[in-house]
């Protein structure tokens, strides 16, 4: 993953029940020419293991020396042919390679014939089938030791990720005689259990979902909420920067990324919060969030915050595919939110009164989501009654003074005779209310 897998993310998830990371992405061509981008995206430890170096790239030779950089400090390098990224196609690398086969055993042949440890390869499936396996063949015969699919083509993306195709993945493990890593499609250990026993694959790979959760593997992982897996994330920070030289500093957008991910059902509700995270470089504020955040959900009600959690809000891996009826309400969120007075666990009841108004709590759900009493509904429904009453005043006010304008302006600059009596009309009437001001003050 692009700059997702760093150090402290890999130690996380090494406690949680992971037993083999992959680094970030590293461009081969970079990681050679430049050696503070190279410090940057490869750091590791004793802990650290096993452990597989991800490398891209379209050039053999360049790959090749970064790999024989690195690979006395990894278990095997791996060559990602699976990122369908748009700095992928700018580079030539990744899931774009798919169609340029011959270039795909060359670099795996390049690096099988001259490092010391296992070559590995990631790809997509194509949407020709048989072409998916005739590329799988071709990699192991060029020294593939591991071989991950992932079960969706380079356009399968975004908002159109669509499933993952365990099927194909299946064919592909029946016709290697190799570990076979399956990818895509899973958010919990029961997704992976099933995606196992569906391809026979031999292990599963996990990379956005885990972003999103860090303890998927974790048998049962309710104790580990977003907010404890966040302290331990910037435990492991913490510890990388003080014992293992990681630079904190350079790597604030990866500390942030990671913590917008896990919390980002916590920061939709609290955007204030979240518009604040994406704005700083202060690593001590960053750190910090996650108490700001937990002390801001102590201070609203907790029925509230729970019908606010369940009802505008998605966990991260979801984010580009929403059901209809949650996107509306999202989006009727963040109309919400600009319009409630700060912070909003000071104002629970303007808060109720804009979800009300805007039709996304009903006065059933104020009585048994909330557990609202039927004197402070009858109160939140007089209060909206009453503002709803004072904004039609105000924009008749609003209407009476444009129409005044207009008809004004329209006497003043009108080209018939009629017109003319009435500017002369307004202009008496103005005259007489000076008069009469001059007279009151005499």
């Amino acid at each position: 993953m692009v700059e997702q897998s760093e150090l402290p993310f890999r130690l996380l998830c090494r406690d949680y029940n992971i037993p083999l990371c992959y680094s970030p992405m590293i461009n081969g061509k970079h990681f050679v020419l430049h050696p503070k981008y190279a410090k940057s995206v490869f750091q590791t430890c004793p802990t650290d293991r096993p452990l597989i170096a991800q490398l891209c790239g379209h050039n053999p030779d360049d790959v090749l020396a970064a790999a024989l950089k690195i690979q006395h400090q990894v278990d095997a390098v791996d060559l990602n042919f699976g990122c369908p990224q748009h700095i992928a196609r700018r580079g030539n690398y990744g899931a774009f390679l798919l169609t340029q086969v011959d270039t795909m055993c060359a670099l795996v042949h390049k690096l099988h014939t001259n490092l010391s440890i296992p070559v590995c390869a990631k790809i997509r499936v194509v949407k020709d089938e048989a072409e998916t396996l005739r590329i799988c063949r071709l990699l192991r015969q060029n020294g593939v030791s591991i071989l991950t699919v992932h079960g969706r083509t380079i356009d399968a993306k975004k908002t159109n990720t669509g499933d993952c195709d365990f099927e194909i993945i299946r064919k592909i493990k029946q016709s290697m005689d190799i570990p076979v890593f399956a990818n895509g499609g899973c958010e919990t250990m029961d997704d992976v259990i099933k995606c196992l026993e569906i391809t026979g694959c031999d292990g599963y790979m996990a990379a956005e979902s885990i972003l999103a959760n860090p303890a998927m593997f974790v048998a049962d992982n309710a104790a580990l909420d977003a907010f404890q897996m966040s302290r331990d994330y910037i435990a492991h920070c913490k510890v990388c920067a003080d014992k293992y030289g990681w630079s904190r500093d350079n790597k604030f957008i990866a500390m942030k990324g990671h913590l917008i991910k896990v919390l980002y059902r916590e920061l939709t509700i609290f955007q204030d919060l979240r518009n604040q995270l994406g704005f700083t470089k202060d690593v001590q504020w960053i750190w910090s969030v996650v108490d700001l955040l937990q002390a801001r959900r102590k201070n609203m009600e907790k029925n509230l915050y729970q019908f606010i959690y369940d009802k505008f809000t998605v966990n991260w891996y979801h984010r580009h595919w929403k059901a209809y009826e949650k996107l509306r309400c999202m989006d009727t969120w963040d109309l919400i939110v600009n319009e409630c007075s700060k912070p909003m666990e000071e104002h629970e009841d303007e808060l109720i009164e804009l979800m009300i108004k805007h039709n996304v709590l009903s006065i059933a759900e104020c009585e048994n989501e909330l557990k609202l009493s039927e004197s402070r509904i009858m109160q939140l429904m007089q209060s909206i009654a009453r503002k709803e009453e004072l904004e039609a005043l105000q924009k008749e006010r609003e209407r009476n003074s444009a129409a005044n304008e207009a008809h004004l302006i329209n006497a003043m600059f009108g080209d018939d005779g009629d017109e003319s009596d009435d500017v002369l009309e307004v202009q008496e009437q103005y005259d007489d209310d000076c008069v009469s001001t001059t007279e009151s003050e005499e």
